[in-house]
């Protein structure tokens, strides 16, 4: 009796365990998606590029992946492109040449589809004129299992 039992707590601490890195894992894969985002400040040679190719398919593709890797889904990717999220155009007439993204803070979102996290963050900026700039940003993500990797389905920002 005495081992089973604890065999049986082994197991429940083990998938304890393991729903807790889990809930981790999803955090890190939105925090790399965010910072991506704020990265693309540091990119206006390519998106200046891929805007005087009038947003060629190829070319867009070419930019997403090169900013986000594979931190997106399919169905994620064509979404934020279609409501023009991603690419991030302001930054083309923006004085902002490097943002960062620091000081998360997640939650399981309310009376959101499953898997998706509210954030807020603080975003430092700094400027063509080398001063900087911060500003708080909170948001949705949806995380979801594609293929047994964490990928970023939705995005938006809520407040800036």
């Amino acid at each position: 009796m005495k081992k089973t039992l604890t065999l049986f707590l082994a197991l429940l601490v083990a998938l304890a365990f393991i729903g807790c890195n889990a809930y981790d894992n999803k955090e890190e894969v939105a925090i790399d998606f965010i910072n991506s985002y704020y990265s693309q400040y540091e990119k206006k040679d390519a998106l200046e590029e891929l805007s005087k190719s009038q947003f060629s398919a190829t070319k867009t593709d070419a930019f997403i992946i090169q900013i986000f890797g594979d931190l997106l889904t399919e169905k994620g990717k064509e979404k934020l492109v279609a409501n023009r999220i991603i690419p991030k155009l302001d930054v083309l007439n923006s004085t902002v040449n490097k943002a960062k993204a620091s000081g998360f803070k997640f939650q399981k979102a309310d009376n959101q589809v499953e898997g998706t996290l509210s954030f807020s963050a603080l975003i430092t900026n700094e400027h063509d004129d080398s001063k900087e700039s911060e500003f708080e940003v909170t948001g949705l993500i949806r995380i979801v299992d594609d293929n047994e990797k964490y990928r970023v389905d939705n995005f938006g920002i809520t407040k800036k």
